[in-house]
C-alpha cells in the first residue's frame, strides 16, 4: 500500500497483523508507535454500530490538519472499509465500511465546511475496478457513501487529487491512468502509454498542468492536460 512522510521524518506502513498500522521514526530508525485501527468509531454507511473486520490494511497516509496540526493517518482495508486515525487521541476519528469489495487506495483532503470539528473528502480505488467518493464526518465519527462508479474489470494502485481539487487520477491494473472529475466523477481522459499495471500517480499542480504515473512495465510517464490560466 501507500505510505507518506510528513516533515517531522515521520513514516506510517502496514503491519504483518491484521488491522494493524506501524509509526516509523526515520531519524531513530525504528517504529515509535503500534497503532490499532479497531479502537475508536465503528458506525458504518448503514448507521449500525459495532466492531468491524478489517482485514490486511492495503492503504495508510499521513497528514497534519490545518491549523491544529493534529496528524492524522487516512488508512483503508481489504475489508472495504476505510478510516481516519488520530495520532493525537490515539482512536479513530471516523471509521466505517465504504463497499464489500476490498479497497486497494485512496485519497481524501481535509474540508472545514463538514460538522464542527470538520472532515474530509476523499476517492477510493476498489479490487474490482470501481470508484468510490465519499466524506467523513470527524463530529459524527462517521463515513459516508456519496457515489460509486464501476470503471474497469481490475483494481486500482493509487489515486491522485490535484490542488485544485477539481480532477483526481487512479492508476489502474489494467494498464490505465484514467482521470476524473471531483464534483461529478465523470471521466475526463484515459491515458494509455504504459503496457503493464500502472502502480503509482501524482498531480504536480493545476498551473503547470503535468501528471505523472509509475508502471510494472518500468517506465515513467509525464503528462500534460487541463492547465489552469
Amino acid at each position: 500500500g501507500r505510505t507518506n512522510i510528513t516533515s517531522n521524518n515521520l513514516l506510517v506502513t502496514s503491519s504483518p497483523h491484521q488491522s494493524k498500522l506501524l509509526l516509523w521514526d526515520l531519524n531513530a530508525r525504528k517504529p515509535v508507535m503500534k497503532i490499532d485501527l479497531g479502537h475508536g468509531t465503528s458506525t458504518s454507511k448503514s448507521g449500525a454500530s459495532g466492531s468491524l473486520k478489517l482485514g490486511m490494511c492495503n492503504y495508510a497516509s499521513l497528514w497534519a490538519m490545518p491549523v491544529t496540526g493534529e496528524r492524522v493517518v487516512t488508512w483503508a482495508a481489504e475489508g472495504g472499509h476505510i478510516g481516519f486515525f488520530s495520532l493525537r487521541s490515539k482512536t479513530n476519528i471516523a471509521k466505517g465500511t465504504l463497499e464489500k469489495q476490498p479497497i486497494m487506495c485512496a485519497n481524501a483532503l481535509y474540508s472545514k465546511k463538514i460538522g464542527k470539528k470538520g472532515g474530509a473528502l476523499g476517492f477510493a480505488g476498489s479490487a474490482d475496478g470501481g470508484i468510490s467518493a465519499f466524506s467523513a464526518n470527524f463530529e459524527k465519527g462517521t463515513i459516508d457513501l456519496h457515489k460509486r462508479l464501476k470503471v474497469s474489470s481490475r483494481g486500482f494502485s493509487e489515486i491522485s487529487i490535484r490542488n485544485d481539487r477539481r480532477v483526481f487520477a487512479a492508476a489502474g491494473w489494467d494498464h490505465r491512468l484514467r482521470v476524473f472529475n471531483c464534483k461529478t466523477l465523470e471521466p475526463i481522459a484515459i491515458l494509455k502509454y504504459h503496457t503493464e499495471s500502472v502502480f503509482s500517480t501524482s498531480f504536480s499542480s493545476a498551473k503547470d498542468g503535468l501528471l505523472a504515473s509509475g508502471s510494472k512495465d518500468k517506465s515513467i510517464a509525464v503528462y500534460s492536460l487541463l492547465k489552469m490560466k
